[in-house]
């Protein structure tokens, strides 16, 4: 790529997806070859970037991502229907095909937010240019992309014949789709910014956030556990100490003692009288009283 424009080399921190690992022993061995996040990778391989790269002029500082891996994990974001930078971040850490596009580096949930937010119509046309190349090509797994509740619907056959007029308007409502998407992803990361603070939203608390402190916490935590269970056993041993029966006793009595007995349907004392006028248990010489069966 010719960046003769820029008057230094801007430094990025390099970036190889091809790059030899122990295990397993490079990128390309994590997905079969027909994954469609190759597709992405090399649709946008074939892309002019250079406005993007334009905009990257700061030389101090630390070597900020590879802009055209940004890109990547992005279009390959919206093509899979990830809808805020830290559902981004998240993927770049758990899914194989966004591990496979960033050559297992993972950008945070701002730097995400930054670089699209910077980029944000280069991304558009980038997005949308993807979108009818997927289309193009028949990928089942792209063909459908889902954009805030709507699909974009692509043509799956090479051959099938479209006008110039209904290209245009295919274009025009693409690009609709894309820029509502990129609305929506917008909208999503200032709530969860407000949620989380600067917090991912999905890691754990930092009380937690290593071994040795879950370790800890797990055995106070069980300590704790077990003193309540111990404290709870020995209160029930006391003496004088009442159980469910016994405190509803009183109320037993108090009701015998008004000549008043309890009606066989009542499963435990202290559950109130039956609403039964034909059961009210009083004494068969007062008024609303059983009668003896003949």
């Amino acid at each position: 790529m010719n960046l003769g424009f820029m008057t230094k080399t801007k430094k990025f921190r390099e970036n190889d997806p091809k790059q030899v690992m122990l295990l397993p022993p490079s990128l390309s061995d994590w997905l079969a070859a027909d994954h469609p996040s190759y597709f992405v990778s090399e649709v946008v391989e074939g892309f002019d970037l250079s406005g993007i790269y334009g905009r990257c002029t700061e030389l101090r500082g630390y070597p900020p991502y590879e802009p055209r891996m940004m890109v990547k994990v992005w279009l390959y974001g919206y093509m899979m229907g990830v809808r805020s930078s830290r559902k981004l971040e998240r993927a770049l850490h758990e899914d194989v095909g966004f591990r496979v596009l960033s050559g297992n580096q993972q950008p945070d949930h701002w730097t995400l937010s930054d670089f699209r937010r910077r980029h944000h119509q280069a991304l558009g046309d980038l997005f949308g240019q993807t979108v009818k190349a997927a289309a193009e090509a028949g990928l089942v797994k792209l063909k459908h992309v889902a954009v805030d509740g709507a699909k974009v619907k692509a043509n799956a056959s090479k051959h099938r014949a479209m006008s110039y007029e209904r290209m245009l308007a295919e274009e025009k409502r693409v690009r609709e789709d894309v820029d509502r998407w990129l609305e929506e992803v917008e909208a999503n990361d200032r709530a969860e910014d407000e949620l989380y603070g600067k917090g991912s939203g999905w890691r754990l608390p930092p009380r937690l956030a290593t071994p040795e402190k879950r370790r800890e916490f797990l055995a106070n935590w069980r300590k704790e556990l077990e003193e309540r269970t111990k404290t709870g056993a020995e209160k029930k041993a006391e003496p004088g100490a009442q159980g469910p029966d016994q405190l509803h006793r009183p109320r037993v009595e108090a009701h015998e003692e008004r000549g008043q007995g309890l009606h066989p349907g009542l499963q435990r004392p202290g559950r109130g009288r039956c609403r039964n006028p034909c059961h009210r248990g009083g004494r068969p010489d007062q008024p609303g009283g059983r009668q003896p069966a003949p």
